[in-house]
């Protein structure tokens, strides 16, 4: 069977959801792909329970590295034209891959396919940002990352071609990686319903690590911030157009403007 897609998951010691996780991605709809797994030193059960589903296409790889050295290694092994990521306690509906295929070869242009999500575990609600090509993707991502990372498909020849790769932005990688792939002009895609189910629950690294999380997105906010202004700094009324039109006052641009000390702003 030809290999379309290469779902990729890295995992650390997840022995409480990884089988939930695992049935999810064998039990989709479309089934030309592998299951890629690249487990990052699990001092836990991760590794037998992954052991035991006896399916030909899962991929067991054990890394020795950083969580970030991990997933690109994971990258670079993946055999698929696509790669779909999916998080060791998130879940996939059924037809995930599926529409997300149908997507990418309907519009050969779009680079990164992304799509809703419901929340489950310690809270329940619908992450639901945007819809369609995302128009000026720069924009949006200065007001925050707005895919959801474990629903993300993109072509790897994209991501080869433009040498991109996950860089060590802690706990933001995604978010940094986004960046990255807009200024190589990736071409974003949202499907407007949820395609993943993204767990709550205070074990996750996201929650624990929420503050430095946050930190790391407000450095990736102020480096798009300075990006935007060194391309289209101009006279006032030029630069207050532009941040008008990007909605910033939606934005702490206390923040924002922290580390932004390459220009002498004039008064608007």
């Amino acid at each position: 069977m030809k290999i379309n897609v290469t779902v990729l998951l890295v995992v650390h010691n997840a022995e409480k959801y990884i089988s939930e996780c695992i049935e999810s991605v064998l039990a989709q709809s479309y089934k030309a792909f592998e299951f890629l797994i690249v487990d990052n030193v699990s001092t836990d059960e991760t590794v037998r329970v992954i052991e035991g589903f006896k399916d030909s296409r899962i991929r067991l790889v054990l890394n020795k590295h950083s969580y970030i050295e991990a997933l690109n290694s994971g990258m670079a092994l993946a055999k698929g034209k696509y790669i779909a990521r999916i998080d060791a306690d998130d879940k996939m509906f059924p037809d995930r891959i599926k529409e997300q295929m149908q997507v990418m070869t309907t519009f050969p242009d779009v680079d990164i396919c992304g799509s809703w999500a419901t929340t489950f575990g310690d809270s329940s609600h619908t992450f639901s940002y945007g819809q369609g090509r995302i128009e000026n993707p720069l924009a949006e991502l200065l007001r925050g990352n707005f895919i959801c990372h474990p629903s993300t498909m993109f072509r790897k020849k994209f991501f080869e071609e433009n040498r991109l790769a996950y860089k060590n932005y802690e706990y933001a990688e995604d978010y940094k990686l986004w960046m990255d792939a807009t200024l190589s002009g990736g071409i974003f895609y949202i499907i407007p319903h949820p395609l993943v189910q993204y767990r709550m629950s205070k074990d996750q690294v996201s929650y624990k690590k929420r503050y430095e999380q946050g930190l790391t997105a407000k450095r990736i906010r102020n480096e798009i911030l300075l990006l935007i202004l060194k391309q289209f700094f101009a006279p006032s009324k030029k630069l207050y157009n532009c941040i008008k039109n990007l909605k910033l006052s939606k934005i702490s641009m206390k923040y924002i403007f922290y580390e932004v000390k390459d220009f002498e702003f004039k008064k608007l």
